[in-house]
């Protein structure tokens, strides 16, 4: 291989020739929001380690995105030996085994088994009043008040939100006991710093008129792990061949033996979940719900459609829910493969490994995508909606990504299959 005289030895490490300019395009971007606004790096610029641990309060949002926030941002906190505690909903413990902890950090529980905002939140603030250790900072992940409002009531002055977007309402509403009956409570968002994730630099910030009045606001990088971002950049030097090769090899992926083309979208399976409604005390409109079963039923169906066999990777309750649509559609040339886990290190070979879908520029698999140099297609799903509304200021977002040429850019409605072949050709798998 010819030494390209303009890219120094560093560059050529991270950027290797294999990859095609849309990929190097997102592996560009993706390294400089990393180096020039890391997130971690943020906060720790901000506190005083001397005066206390860290608290890290878990259990105000859920999906694998933002589980994976978690879990990287422990995993870099434990390699620099920062001590900190945690204070975690009992469900949220439960609903996420993969996340572990230090055997230093004491780890606090809340009851949160309770359908009042004001109720669980008093209790946030009495477990946070409990807690023995000095605290410093406060870093709370997800939009939901609780754990931002006990720590404000109880005097903290380095608080820090994550998430992957400005919340979508904020309210002023206060109980009788004096603690906010609302998910949303504005004083909180106004005691805090709301961090932001973005997986790629390009002058990305949320329109003014989302954000919570008088709350700072910062955009920063996804608070992946050094090794993790490692991980991301050696998988840049793997072909689609290669990857596929490694998951054969695997044992745990026969279907990949033949040169079918393999298509993993990363929409996460609670947006198919009837459960996530707002009619359940959850996020999802009744029209967002619906542009997701859209999206998921138009992607089956297209490509059952397609000349080229096709293997179509879906979580399983994905699967169920587009249960009559596949009935209806399969075709010979289509093959849907349901899998419950799969270790992200394989979901990521799989990704590479052939076309991958995602539903969100400033989700977390979108920054993986990007970490690994990997062409992908991406449809912001849910999208606006009739009244206005822009799920998680995605749309906005979407403008702004367009135009680092990292993807294969589509809307709702427009043929997902196409877009799926385009990328399959500069990738090299057709």
């Amino acid at each position: 291989m010819e030494r390209n005289n303009n890219i120094p030895n560093t560059e050529l490490n991270k950027y290797p020739e294999l990859l095609p300019p849309m990929g190097r395009n997102g592996a560009e971007t993706f390294d400089k929001m990393y180096e020039n606004n890391n997130l971690i790096d943020y906060i720790l610029s901000k506190s005083d380690l001397k005066k206390g641990n860290f608290l890290l309060t878990l259990g105000a949002v859920g999906g694998g995105g933002a589980g994976k926030k978690v879990m990287e941002f422990i995993k870099e906190i434990e390699s620099r030996s920062i001590p900190y505690s945690v204070m975690a909903m009992k469900n949220y413990l439960s609903s996420n085994p993969l996340i572990s902890f230090s055997e230093k950090a004491s780890i606090y529980q809340v009851d949160d088994k309770t359908g009042s905002w004001e109720i669980l939140t008093q209790r946030c603030f009495e477990t946070m009043r409990d807690i023995l250790e000095p605290i410093s900072t406060v870093v709370s992940f997800g939009p939901r008040t609780p754990n931002l409002e006990a720590a404000r009531k109880l005097g903290f002055t380095n608080i820090f939100a994550i998430d992957g977007a400005v919340p979508d309402k904020w309210e002023s509403v206060v109980g009788a006991s004096g603690f906010p009956d609302t998910a949303y409570y504005l004083p909180a968002y106004q005691a805090c710093t709301y961090l932001t994730t973005c997986g790629w630099e390009r002058a990305w910030f949320p329109p003014l008129q989302t954000l919570p009045p008088f709350t700072k606001v910062e955009v920063k990088s996804q608070p992946f792990s050094k090794q993790f971002v490692k991980e991301l950049i050696d998988l840049r030097s793997i072909t689609p061949q290669s990857a596929r090769n490694k998951l054969v090899q695997t044992g745990r992926y026969p279907d990949l033996i033949g040169d079918e083309l393999l298509v993993v979208p990363t929409m996460d399976k609670v947006y198919l979940n009837p459960q996530a409604l707002v009619a359940n005390g959850k996020w999802l409109t009744t029209e967002q719900f619906g542009q997701c079963i859209s999206f998921v039923n138009e992607l089956i169906v297209g490509l059952s459609q397609l000349s080229k066999k096709t293997i179509l990777y879906l979580p399983d309750e994905i699967r169920e829910m587009a249960q009559p649509t596949i009935n209806k559609f399969i075709s010979g040339n289509l093959k849907i493969v349901a899998r419950d886990y799969i270790p992200n290190n394989e979901y990521l070979l799989l990704r590479k490994a052939g076309v991958s879908i995602g539903r969100a520029p400033l989700c977390v698999s979108t920054a993986e995508e990007l970490g690994m140099g990997n062409p992908f297609v991406i449809c912001p799903v849910p999208a606006r909606t009739n009244d206005g509304i822009s799920y998680m200021t995605e749309a906005e977002a979407f403008e702004v990504f367009k135009k680092i040429d990292a993807a294969k850019c589509i809307n709702l409605g427009e043929s997902v299959s196409d877009a799926i072949l385009e990328i399959a050709e500069i990738k090299r798998l057709l």
